[in-house]
């Protein structure tokens, strides 16, 4: 009778330790999420602002980011 309940006892733990294993999330951590958001929006950026200055994007619908935000703190 003992073996019984012992061998219960085991499977309950081997199942505990099996569900905390499965609730572990695969995938990139949120630091790593975080730090290719922020990257790529800087690279767009980057990018859109060559483009603008090299004269490969229309700069009358495409100006510049840095001329943009320049004219977001002067009043017209």
């Amino acid at each position: 009778m003992s073996t019984v309940v012992e061998e219960q006892q085991s499977q309950g733990r081997r199942s505990a330790v099996r569900a905390t294993q499965v609730t572990h999330r695969s995938g990139p951590s949120r630091n790593t999420l975080l730090t290719i958001s922020i990257v790529s929006s800087i690279g767009l950026l980057v990018v859109w602002e060559i483009l603008s200055r090299t004269g490969v994007l229309d700069t009358r619908f495409f100006p510049a980011p840095t001329l943009s935000s320049g004219r977001c703190g002067t009043r017209r």
